[in-house]
């Protein structure tokens, strides 16, 4: 069913189609009686399909032939001119403006009923409109000047003269567009005089003027540099402090696996909390590689303080504080505990301690690898789009060769 209705409507459109080509054609490629019919004037020429057949020769093919359109009889000639000279009164003054009274640059329009007519333009004496319609200054009065425009119209070898007179005005600017150009003529003055000083006006074009001299902002506009760039160092240093601190931190989330299953396996081999911070650091100062851990080095902090008298609980609590992290601040807990309740299970829950440090580093590492695939992303597909090019551009070089 689905079939039928789509060759239905195949048809359909085909025969619509057909029919809007057909009553759609020219109907000057029309032959009537051996005759071509010409276009109306001003429709230009025509370039149509005839069917050229020669009997005798056996020929029959298709020939093209170019039809200009037809010449306009007088009466259609004089109202073509007639209908160019309007165009002219419309189309000659700028925008709320008239022949009478004009101001600002015409239109001397080269041709005319869409481009059917020439024109030729002459300006009278004086010569206030340029050929190019703008106005010569300096033929202007104040009081106007008036002065003659002859339009020369050609079409088809016939010529139509049209003259009218326009009168030409200084254009007025008003606001402070007029105060400047007066100023500007007021300058120009004084400056033929050759004077050492250069008396400003106080009054012009029915204007009181004031003067003053311009602040510079220079000193404005270095405080305000320096007050972005203390802003900008100031989160240069905060940056480079986060920086650091989350470097710090992964580093010890690295660490801290390693740590505890090494206080496991000691602390089960008899050795008091103490002595296993004291076997830990000795490693990490006897190995020059390990220089620079944060962990290691608060390590020894808690050594150092218990040296000095301060209490072992303190000591781990305080250790635990300074790293921030709540697996440290759990390891402390034990330890702590271990201190206050002595040690049933404290190894068991060290190892059950060190096995959940390693999956959660185990994750941690996964976690940065996804990290570090999808940092990689945006330099592929950078690297795709060269290898495109690469091919792409020599292909089409060798297409415009051929």
């Amino acid at each position: 069913m689905k079939q039928k209705r789509y060759y239905f409507c195949v048809v359909l459109i085909t025969l619509i189609l057909a029919a809007v080509s057909f009553w759609t054609q020219d109907e000057s490629v029309l032959i009537e009686g051996g005759k071509v019919v010409r276009g109306s004037p001003g429709e230009g020429e025509k370039e149509i399909s005839l069917r050229l057949i020669a009997p005798q020769l056996g020929g029959d093919e298709t020939y093209r032939l170019t039809v200009g359109e037809r010449a306009c009889t007088k009466e259609e000639r004089e109202a073509l001119f007639l209908r160019a000279v309007e165009e002219i009164e419309r189309g000659f003054a700028a925008k709320g403006e008239s022949t009478e009274h004009i101001t600002r640059r015409v239109n001397l329009m080269e041709t005319l009923q869409g481009g059917r007519i020439d024109v030729e333009w002459s300006v009278g004496e004086p010569a206030v409109i340029a050929p190019d319609g703008s106005i010569e200054k300096e033929y202007v009065k104040e009081e106007g000047t008036l002065s003659t425009l002859r339009a020369k119209l050609s079409y088809r070898g016939y010529e139509y003269l049209y003259e009218f007179p326009v009168c030409v005005y200084p254009e007025k600017i008003e606001g402070m567009d007029g105060i400047k150009q007066e100023l500007q003529q007021y300058f120009d003055e004084k400056e033929l005089l050759g004077e050492a000083e250069l008396q400003l006006p106080q009054s012009l074009a029915g204007y009181v003027l004031k003067w003053a001299k311009k602040r510079e902002r220079t000193p404005l506009l270095i405080l305000g540099l320096g007050v972005i760039a203390l802003f900008a160092v100031r989160y240069g240093a905060y940056e480079a402090e986060m920086k650091k601190r989350v470097k710090r931190r992964r580093e010890l989330e690295r660490e801290y696996p390693v740590m505890v299953s090494q206080f496991a396996l000691m602390v089960g081999a008899g050795m008091t909390i103490k002595s296993a911070f004291e076997r830990i650091t000795d490693r990490y100062v006897r190995q020059p590689g390990l220089k620079g851990s944060a962990l290691y080095e608060e390590m020894l902090v808690v050594l150092h303080q218990i040296s000095d008298g301060v209490g072992e609980r303190k000591a781990y609590e305080e250790f635990a504080d300074r790293l921030e992290l709540s697996s440290y601040r759990r390891f402390s807990m034990m330890l702590i505990q271990n201190l206050q309740k002595g040690g049933d299970g404290f190894v068991e829950m060290l190892e059950k301690e060190a096995d959940h440090a390693f999956e959660l580093r185990k994750n941690y590492a996964k976690k940065r690898g996804e990290e570090a695939g999808t940092k990689l992303l945006l330099p592929m597909m950078m690297m795709l789009f060269v290898i495109i090019a690469i091919m792409l551009i020599p292909a089409c070089m060798t297409m415009e060769m051929y």
